[in-house]
């Protein structure tokens, strides 16, 4: 990662998130990006601000829903110069810690719910994840709300094992950073309360079962987990306050003005940006700092503004409610695919046994079945599994609902360590002592066991080798791993027929570029449709503007010697190239070059084009 983040030219989001950064320590306001918690791009400028660098620039804003940030981000750039390369690539750096703190939760947690192998394995699917790699990388706040989202998640489920105040402060303080991260993690506050209390009502029937004479209900009020859960909460709002400085906490919420149709009030009323205005709810005081109130009200003002997206050769303003499941199919590796297939497999195999087993009447031996965890107390069951499954699904349900903003795999980024985790559950077999043999203490001689210990034995290598394609996969394309496709997709060269924007496209590739063009000096002159944050200047590129339309030399140009517009050497990034986010005030775009065949690329964003005359003679025959 770090080698990847070197090459990496900065990507459409990362200078806005550095210069907000930077503005966070030296003014201590959290105005700019103010839709994503500091905490991410805080740790990131974290070096540059020691080193001395200071930014306060704000942009003028033009109302309430403004995003001064990006005009703040080419400001900072403009006055960095080339130096944009280096500050971007320690604020990268700065970052990796954050990512290595995500796989060793994901070990520790497979480890002890299934054991010493399956921690391994939950492990090198996070470390050879192109997804996760690919973002990581970056100083947008993707991967490291997914390494805080499931790092809060682990503290909790820990609690939940054996409540203590110890780790009811631990898991609020976790709450509070996964929030700083990103508020996608807002959810956790519904969904931890959820949770504790179906562990409750679990726990206390199993108790009532095993002793008819107490009563479930009256000790489930005299649980620990009762009085500690609301300082879980209580810590985690705090700890979100702490880290904004409780910059306007406790405001009333009649003292805001809105903007997304959800929280503002209806147009010609006496409070058009405040729907709560006239009610008793303008009279609470919000427990929250203002701008992390202002920052979600804004992203979802946002959402309710459809905007261009891009899915299978197909453009539209607005999405698909399949988007992110579509992007998972050719994102994800194959391999990784096939694992989550045979691990959905297993789980309706094993609903189907018990089922089966009480019909029969062998409750008592399916029970006897279930291997035992040897680093925890007890194994690992459905309610476990359970925990560890539902902050994943409910992040993919919540970005899948908000259909406005169709841009990017990395949204759901943060579900990607639960489900490794989950998958460990494959390598499950011989965590009891088992193995693979045809007598354990577990088992003894029953058939059935030896049947299913055998199965178990086949899955556990069959996932292995899976695990191997996967990890390949994702080698084969670094460290353009931002880039990734899988096999079934066509791999990245076919990736913009599927995807486009930050599946493939961020800007990332302008070095490599610069690369290209310093070893090709025949390439003159040279045309350039880059798209990115960086004047390609910057990186010493001298270019031309590529053509938006096909202008086919003609007999009288080439007559009179007049230059031909479209012949000559394009290098063209490939969301212009489909008609995405590059086109002209006319709506021309750079579409006319998919009829000719690119002879180079830049990584796998930047197509590079020499177009001769007689090409384009033949182009516009493919045109015609």
């Amino acid at each position: 990662m770090g080698y990847q983040g070197w090459r990496y030219s900065p990507t459409i989001d990362e200078p806005a998130h550095l210069a907000a950064g930077l503005a966070h320590w030296t003014t201590g306001d959290f105005t700019l990006y103010r839709v994503n918690p500091p905490l991410i791009r805080m740790l990131a400028s974290a070096p540059l601000f020691l080193g001395g660098w200071h930014w306060s620039w704000v942009s003028p804003q033009n109302g309430a829903d403004s995003r001064p940030e990006f005009a703040s981000g080419t400001a900072f750039c403009w006055e960095s110069g080339s130096k944009i390369f280096w500050y971007v690539t320690l604020a990268r750096w700065a970052c990796l810690p954050i990512t290595v703190l995500g796989g060793l939760i994901c070990y520790r947690w497979a480890l002890e719910l299934y054991g010493p192998r399956p921690g391994l394995f939950a492990l090198a699917l996070w470390c050879f994840c192109p997804n996760i790699l690919g973002n990581s990388t970056l100083i947008t706040s993707d991967s490291g709300a997914a390494a805080f989202g499931v790092g809060a998640s682990y503290v909790f489920w820990r609690w939940l094992q054996g409540p203590s105040w110890r780790r009811a402060a631990l898991a609020g303080f976790a709450l509070g950073l996964a929030d700083l991260a990103k508020t996608t993690w807002i959810v956790l506050f519904g969904l931890w309360p959820l949770l504790a209390l179906l562990s409750l009502v679990r726990d206390r029937l199993r108790q009532g079962h095993h002793d008819p004479g107490r009563t479930p209900a009256r000790a489930l009020f005299r649980d620990d987990r009762i009085v500690q859960l609301p300082l879980i909460l209580v810590l985690g709002i705090y700890v979100v306050n702490l880290g904004y400085g409780f910059g306007g906490s406790f405001r009333k919420v009649g003292d805001y003005r809105f903007t997304s149709s959800m929280l503002r009030g209806a147009e010609g009323s006496r409070h058009p940006a405040n729907r709560f205005a006239d009610s008793w709810l303008a009279l609470l005081p919000v427990p929250v700092p203002a701008d992390f109130l202002l920052g979600i009200d804004q992203q979802w003002h946002e959402f309710e503004k459809p905007q261009l997206c891009y899915l299978a050769g197909e453009l539209k303003y607005g999405g698909w409610w399949y988007y992110y499941l579509y992007a998972l199919s050719v994102k994800v590796p194959t391999g990784t695919l096939c694992l989550g297939a045979l691990a959905c497999a297993g789980v309706v195999a094993s609903v189907t046994r018990r089922a089966i087993a009480r019909l029969s009447g062998h409750r008592g031996s399916q029970k006897r079945r279930e291997p035992q965890n040897r680093v925890g107390n007890t194994s690992a069951d459905s309610f476990d599994e359970f925990v560890v499954l539902a902050p994943a699904l409910v992040v993919l349900t919540l970005v899948s609902s908000k259909t406005g903003i169709n841009t990017g795999v990395r949204y759901v980024l943060p579900a990607f360590p639960f489900l490794y985790v989950w998958l460990s559950r494959l390598l499950r077999t011989g965590t009891d002592g088992a193995d693979c043999g045809h007598k354990s203490p577990t088992f003894g001689c029953d058939p059935a066991g030896a049947v299913i210990r055998r199965t178990r034995c086949v899955v556990s290598r069959v996932s292995a080798l899976l695990l191997v394609w996967s990890s390949a996969s994702a080698l084969c394309v670094y460290p353009h791993c931002l880039s990734y496709f899988n096999e079934l997709s066509g791999g990245p060269e076919n990736g913009p027929r599927h995807l486009l924007d930050s599946n493939i496209d961020w800007g990332q590739d302008l070095l490599e570029l610069k690369r290209w063009y310093d070893e090709h000096s025949e390439a003159r002159p040279f045309h350039l449709a880059y798209f990115g944050p960086i004047d390609p200047r910057t990186a010493a590129i001298e270019f031309a503007p590529v053509p938006r339309a096909f202008a086919p030399t003609s007999s009288r140009s080439s007559a009179s010697g007049e230059p031909d517009s479209s012949a000559g050497w394009h290098a063209v990034s490939v969301n212009g190239i489909y008609g995405y986010r590059l086109n002209g005030p006319e709506g021309k775009s750079y579409t006319w070059l998919q009829t000719f065949r690119p002879v180079a690329r830049a990584g796998y964003s930047i197509l590079i084009y020499h177009v001769t005359k007689d090409d384009a003679h033949h182009g516009l025959q493919l045109n015609d």
